[in-house]
């Protein structure tokens, strides 16, 4: 079974990945029913956002309601998606979606599942604070018991020096050598392992404080106070924004900033 990892220097707790499953589901059951409420009264405007070959192959979702939400959140990061030229996929919206609604427990659901495999992260003053939010969220059923969070509610009140953070097991851990600033050239073998040697070299406190420069220097990756509930991942737009006069105007906006690659991130 996969595992979500949150990593201290020394020390790591794991969540079974079975809660991912669970915010796989709850993320595409709340894109459901915002979608259902605005297909009521605004129904083309849900189809105006697909690609045109998408809507002339997926004839059948232009037909059923129900049909194009399954389109829609079961479609992950293929980019079935289009405004203004811009390809982009529904996850990123549908995680937009969670936070827009502005309930605690749905903003953590969204920002574990949707930076765990790039190393979202925690520093250490916030420890304390992060894990208050996961167990309001146990409290509340959103996460489950007896599926690792107590161990990483302790990992977190442990300390409040260091960073937190976070992988997936399927994904990739955290430190790794392709999440640093060390160029590397994966198709040319010569090249790449005198890169593999000096990162080897760094020791495990070296390659913590290499891969948490590359972190910070991305800069949207580190779930803070300051930042909660005002993310947005990739693109600022969710399922909420088409049930609004000026629609057209915030995709407008939304495509025309960096969309950038193709991660639920940004």
């Amino acid at each position: 079974m996969s595992r979500i990892y949150f990593h201290t220097e020394d020390r790591e707790a794991e969540v079974l990945g079975s809660e991912r499953g669970l915010m796989i589901e709850t993320t595409a059951d709340r894109t459901h029913y915002a979608l259902r409420n605005i297909q009521d009264e605004h129904i083309e405007r849900t189809y105006a956002i697909l690609a045109p070959e998408v809507r002339t192959r997926g004839s059948w979702a232009m037909k059923y309601p129900r049909e194009y939400r399954s389109l829609f959140t079961g479609s992950g990061i293929r980019k079935i998606l289009e405004w203004n030229g811009v390809r982009f996929s529904p996850f990123p919206v549908m995680l937009n979606t969670l936070t827009r609604t502005g309930h605690d427990d749905l903003i953590l659901l969204a920002l574990i599942h949707g930076t765990c495999e790039a190393h979202g992260w925690i520093d250490g003053p916030d420890r304390a604070w992060f894990a208050s939010k996961i167990d309001h969220a146990l409290g509340s059923g959103i996460l489950r018991e007896n599926h690792g969070w107590n161990d990483v509610i302790s990992l977190l009140n442990d300390s409040d020096e260091g960073e937190v953070v976070m992988s997936y097991s399927i994904t990739g851990g955290f430190p790794s050598l392709n999440v640093t600033h060390l160029r590397i050239d994966w198709d040319d073998y010569a090249a790449y392992r005198p890169v593999e040697k000096k990162w080897e070299n760094l020791g495990r406190s070296g390659r913590w404080a290499a891969g948490m420069e590359a972190l910070r220097g991305n800069g949207t990756l580190q779930i803070s106070p300051a930042r909660w509930g005002s993310s947005t991942f990739v693109l600022n737009f969710a399922a909420q924004d088409l049930a609004f006069d000026d629609w057209e105007t915030r995709l407008d906006k939304a495509v025309a900033g960096p969309l950038g690659q193709e991660e639920p991130w940004g």
